[in-house]
């Protein structure tokens, strides 16, 4: 399958979720999330979260941002924008009093906030319609995150948020796609350096 066609499949997968299941995986994930990452957030000064368009079911982070509100007030949270004209992200740290506004895709994204240069983060929550289990994601195909992670240090952490394990399709890897080191699903941390947890 092309990427085109595994996209349109995972979009028509999501859409599929009930509203219950759909805030019930999303909260497991952010459970598997705390349970399993606990020792790297102990170390890590910054992390990377993106905030889900809600109407296109992607995996809701807001629980994950509470609870880094709540129980990691060391840890900054940073939040991107996008720029649409040069496919770039510009990075903010946020708080509890941050106000947001949606952009045209409906992604809320902070407002007046201190801007973070990429090199200081040093792990990314990342958006994804699916993953292969060599670790490469699908994204929307926008290239933004892309980008993104060319522009991070070669230690940032970089893990996945899915809904659904990875797919068995075999897809064309460009050059510059950055793989996953780690794909959280609801039941499942897939780690892509090592043994699957």
């Amino acid at each position: 399958m092309t990427k085109a066609e595994i996209r349109t499949e995972y979009i028509q997968k999501r859409r599929q979720l009930s509203e219950d299941l759909y805030f019930e995986l999303s909260q497991k994930i952010a459970d598997q999330f705390f349970l399993n990452f606990h020792s790297n957030l102990l170390n890590i000064s910054n992390i990377h979260l993106y905030l889900p368009i809600e109407k296109n079911k992607e995996p809701n982070t807001n629980f994950i941002l509470k609870t880094l509100f709540q129980r990691f007030k060391k840890i900054k949270v940073i939040i991107p924008t996008a720029n649409f004209e040069t496919i770039e992200m510009t990075h903010y740290e946020v708080n509890e009093a941050t106000f947001y506004d949606e952009n045209k895709y409906g992604i809320p994204e902070p407002i007046n906030e201190k801007k973070v240069a990429a090199n200081t983060i040093d792990c990314v929550l990342l958006p994804l319609l699916t993953f292969d289990r060599k670790g490469n994601r699908i994204g929307y195909g926008g290239g933004y995150y892309d980008r993104f992670l060319f522009e991070v240090r070669s230690d940032c952490l970089k893990i996945g948020l899915s809904f659904f394990d990875p797919t068995d399709e075999e897809f064309k890897i460009e050059s510059t796609d950055i793989p996953l080191d780690f794909c959280i699903t609801p039941n499942k941390i897939w780690s892509f350096s090592g043994q699957n947890s």
